[in-house]
C-alpha cells in the first residue's frame, strides 16, 4: 500500500514540475509594462522610465539601433526585454530563421520576410528582419512594439524611437534627454595642439568606388554618414551564403569606402548626391568628433 501511495505522490510531483512553464502558456496574461522606452540611433544604451516617475534607467546593448529603409531596427533580445518579454520567451528557430516573442501577444518574424504573425494572424510589414554582422538579429522596432501593445513615435530632432503603452498620453522626454546627454562620451572640444586630419578623396564615378583616406597611415578614424544613414550598413553575405548586413560606422580605419554596385546599400548611389560624414578619433582613450566632410558623388 505504501509503495502505491509513494508512486502516486511521485507521479503528482512530476506532473506539477512539468506544468511549471519555461515559456508562457496559452491562458497566461501578460501586462504591457507601464513605462516609457526610448531607443536612440547609434546609441548602445536604451532608456526606460516608469510612467509618473522621474527616475530614468539605461541598459547596455551589444549592438546599436540602426536605420534601414527609413525604419529603425533594434537587436531582438534587447527589444524584447525592453518591451517586457524576458529571455525565456524569446525563441530563435534556426531552421526557419524565425524569431518568436511571447509577450502580451505572440509574434513571429522571419529573416528576409515582410510578413509578421501576431497570434497566428498574418500582418504585412514594409521592411524585413535582418542579420547584422557579426550575427545580430535585428527586428523593426515599430512593428514589434505595436504588436505587443505599445504606441510608437519618432523624434526626428533627437533621432529617437519613443515607445509607450497604447492608450497613454505621449510622455515628457526631458528626463530621458538629460540622461542621454549625461552619458554622451563623445567630446567636441579638441585638445590643445590637435592636428586636424588631411584627406585624400577619391571619386571613380557613380557605380564605382568613392573613398575617403587619411594621408597619415598611423591614424585611425570612425566614419559615420549622417546625411544618408543607410550608407552606414552594407548588404553582404556570411560564410554560408546567408544575407547579412555589415556595419560601416562602428570600427576605426584609415579608409572609408563606398563600394561599387547599388546592391550593397538600401538606397542607390546617384551622380550629384551630396553625402556628409562625421569623423571621430580616439585621443588618449577618449573619442572626439574631429571633422565633418561634405562631398558630392
Amino acid at each position: 500500500m505504501k509503495k502505491h501511495v509513494m508512486f502516486a505522490m511521485l507521479i503528482a510531483m512530476m506532473v506539477c514540475l512539468l506544468a511549471v512553464p519555461g515559456h508562457l502558456q496559452a491562458n497566461e496574461t501578460v501586462v504591457t509594462p507601464n513605462k516609457l522606452i526610448v531607443f536612440k540611433i547609434g546609441d548602445l544604451n536604451y532608456y526606460t522610465q516608469e510612467i509618473g516617475s522621474e527616475q530614468v534607467n539605461s541598459v547596455k546593448m551589444d549592438a546599436a539601433p540602426m536605420i534601414s529603409n527609413d525604419r529603425t531596427f533594434v537587436p531582438v533580445r534587447f527589444l524584447g526585454n525592453a518591451l517586457g518579454v524576458d529571455d525565456n520567451n524569446i525563441v530563435w528557430d534556426n531552421s526557419s530563421r524565425t524569431a518568436i516573442l511571447k509577450g502580451k501577444n505572440e509574434l513571429k518574424l522571419t529573416i528576409g520576410s515582410k510578413t509578421m504573425t501576431v497570434n497566428n494572424e498574418k500582418r504585412a510589414m514594409d521592411v524585413a528582419p535582418m542579420i547584422v554582422d557579426p550575427g545580430r538579429t535585428m527586428l523593426p522596432a515599430r512593428y514589434v512594439a505595436e504588436g505587443l501593445g505599445f504606441t510608437v513615435d519618432w523624434d526626428d530632432q533627437n533621432r529617437l524611437v519613443v515607445v509607450y503603452p497604447e492608450g497613454s498620453e505621449k510622455p515628457d522626454l526631458q528626463a530621458i534627454l538629460a540622461k542621454i546627454k549625461s552619458q554622451d562620451t563623445i567630446q567636441n572640444n579638441l585638445p590643445a595642439g590637435y592636428k586636424k586630419p588631411e584627406w585624400n578623396i577619391i571619386r571613380r564615378g557613380v557605380g564605382r568606388t568613392f573613398e575617403l583616406k587619411s594621408l597619415e597611415p598611423n591614424r585611425y578614424f570612425r566614419f559615420v554618414c549622417i546625411s544618408h544613414p543607410e550608407l552606414n550598413y552594407k548588404n553582404t553575405y556570411d560564410w554560408h551564403g546567408n544575407p547579412i548586413v555589415e556595419r560601416m560606422d562602428n570600427g576605426y580605419t584609415t579608409t572609408y569606402e563606398l563600394a561599387p554596385g547599388g546592391r550593397y546599400y538600401d538606397i542607390p548611389l546617384k551622380k550629384g548626391m551630396v553625402v556628409t560624414f562625421d569623423v571621430y578619433e580616439k585621443i588618449n582613450g577618449v573619442e572626439y568628433k574631429v571633422d565633418t566632410i561634405v562631398e558630392t558623388l
